[in-house]
C-alpha cells in the first residue's frame, strides 16, 4: 500500500509474499509479528495450515502485536500492544489482549 509505516524488527512471514496484503496508511509498529504459516497446528508430517493476512487500509498495529494466519484486520482497526490477533476484526474498531478482543469505549 501507499504510506506505510513498518517499524523496526518487524517480521512478514514472506515465504509467499502474496499471502501478505498491506492496504493505505498502515501503521506497523516495532516487534510485530505477521505469519502466514502456522507451523505448530500442522494437519499432518508434510502439510501445515497456510492463511492469507490481509491488513486493511488505515490500519494500525500496535508494538509487539502477532497476527495469526488467514486473518483481515478490518479498516482503520487499531490492535494495542502485545495483542494476539487470532480472528478477523471488525472495521473502525479497538482490539487488545491475547486474544485479541474488542474493546468497548
Amino acid at each position: 500500500g501507499k504510506n506505510v509505516e513498518i517499524g523496526y524488527m518487524v517480521f512478514l512471514d514472506n515465504r509467499r509474499p502474496e499471502l501478505i496484503v498491506i492496504g493505505d496508511n498502515v501503521t506497523i509498529t516495532s516487534l510485530s509479528i505477521v505469519l502466514t504459516h502456522d507451523l505448530s497446528r500442522r494437519i499432518s508430517h508434510n502439510e501445515e495450515i497456510i492463511g492469507k493476512v490481509k491488513i486493511s487500509n488505515g490500519s494500525f498495529i500496535g508494538v509487539n502485536s502477532t497476527i495469526l494466519p488467514g486473518i483481515t484486520v478490518g479498516e482503520n482497526c487499531v490492535i494495542g500492544a502485545g495483542s494476539v490477533v487470532t480472528k478477523s476484526t471488525k472495521p473502525n474498531t479497538i482490539y487488545a489482549g491475547v486474544p485479541a478482543e474488542q474493546l468497548e469505549l
